[in-house]
């Protein structure tokens, strides 16, 4: 399962940003998180405003760092005013919550144990089948993970499939501050009708060079579209240069709240 925010388908197929600080919550023990309620009937789109950010760091261990806390400067520097919601306080935001918000960042990658798990799954799923626009910034995103063996990232290259998400980026190689752990790459040719666009790949010094590492999806091919789009990015922003994080944090917001 690639991107399953519509059940029917169609038949056509220099700035710098801060270093993020140690998360100062401590993780809450998985069985005693709060369940999601049953999906509510989807919200007006019209009433969508905003940014939400959700810090999912249930399982982070103590010290670790929040990438959350980068799109939350880089965002609030840029002029926005995004709203951050910590699951390891307030447990899984619900769909309602998530409807409130022209734009969600799901955000898990700085942490060791990164991860979509089910309730954020169904969570992000509903509020997607009803014409959300999420981006998940995860080391396990789920949604888009091909088959190939877990590599470590070392680079990344832009390209043209989504040009306004990598305007002003380099060209050339994009080496992170240091080597990733390994991480599972994206699917290379996923389903034609999911609407999938890359925009970043891995870079030539990474494992599975050329897989893709920032990939949209949006469900305009579908029998009844409602404006959903997916993004998904398969490290964390922690790990590029300060500079080309908060450029590509500034592109995610033009382009994710254009539509």
């Amino acid at each position: 399962m690639i991107c399953p925010f519509a059940p029917d388908r169609g038949e056509t197929s220099s700035r710098s940003a801060p270093t993020a600080s140690p998360t100062s919550t401590k993780p809450t023990e998985t069985s005693t998180r709060p369940a999601a309620p049953p999906t509510p009937p989807p919200s007006d789109p019209g009433d969508k405003t905003g940014i939400l950010i959700v810090d999912d760091n249930t399982g982070a261990k103590d010290g670790e760092k929040s990438e959350a806390a980068i799109y939350l400067t880089v965002l609030t520097q840029a002029g926005y005013s995004p709203e951050l919601w910590v699951t390891g306080d307030s447990g899984i935001p619900d769909v309602a919550e998530l409807a409130r918000y022209a734009w969600v960042i799901w955000s898990d990658a700085g942490y060791e144990s990164s991860g979509i798990d089910g309730d954020a799954l169904r969570v992000i799923s509903a509020h997607m089948t009803s014409g959300g626009h999420v981006t998940i910034s995860s080391r396990m995103p789920f949604f888009g993970v091909g088959a190939q063996t877990p590599s470590p990232v070392r680079d990344v290259v832009v390209v043209d499939g989504v040009p306004e998400l990598t305007a002003g980026l380099p060209k050339d190689p994009i080496l992170l501050n240091e080597e990733s752990p390994p991480l599972s790459p994206f699917d290379s040719a996923p389903e034609p009708s999911t609407g999938a666009r890359m925009a970043m790949d891995r870079g030539p010094a990474s494992g599975s060079p050329g897989a893709p590492i920032l990939m949209v999806f949006s469900d305009e091919n579908y029998v009844e579209p409602k404006g959903a789009l997916l993004m998904l990015f398969g490290l964390s922003v922690g790990w590029l240069p300060n500079d080309v994080a908060a450029q590509l944090i500034e592109n995610m917001a033009e382009f994710m709240l254009k539509g």
